[in-house]
């Protein structure tokens, strides 16, 4: 079980495993729109090295080309806008273990997707040294997953 706590928008989200999303207490879903272009995506970098910067670029580049719009606040709000349909998915090129694995079962639960980047399974781990682990992370419907999959992967780097 998780929560998550938007206390701007006096919004609490929940997720079981196998017992679905909810925001204060009514079932939520991922975006049903089946295109990228209908779609608004969240993109967050934290600094890192030049060439994952560059990467992340070139990436943030392609996918613009092809959504609706582009978005970049806070990597726990945008997933829970993933989780509840306001964004088609969001994409997370440096996230750390507590950033994301309440979001993934929300996520999950509320029918969306939860990979590596590169469309890998994710592989959360507690010990001391997946505690100091980099995650990118891509959560959202099954349509912008595909799709955000097939761009990265098609990427040179």
């Amino acid at each position: 079980a998780c929560g998550l706590s938007i206390p701007m928008e006096n919004a609490t989200y929940t997720a079981e495993a196998r017992q679905g999303a909810f925001l204060n207490g009514a079932r939520i879903s991922v975006s049903k729109e089946p295109e990228l272009k209908s779609m608004l995506i969240s993109f967050n970098l934290d600094a890192s090295s030049l060439a994952r910067s560059e990467r992340a670029g070139d990436f943030y580049g392609k996918v613009v080309e092809e959504a609706r719009n582009m978005r970049a606040t806070n990597s726990v709000y945008d997933l829970a806008a993933v989780a509840d349909g306001r964004l088609g998915a969001c994409i997370l090129h440096h996230s750390r273990i507590w950033d994301v694995v309440a979001p993934a079962l929300l996520i999950q639960e509320a029918g969306g997707v939860c990979t590596s980047l590169d469309g890998s399974p994710l592989k959360f781990d507690v010990t001391e040294e997946g505690i100091k682990a980099n995650y990118e992370f891509l959560g959202g419907s099954r349509p912008a997953c595909k799709r955000l999959i097939e761009i990265r992967n098609s990427l040179r780097h």
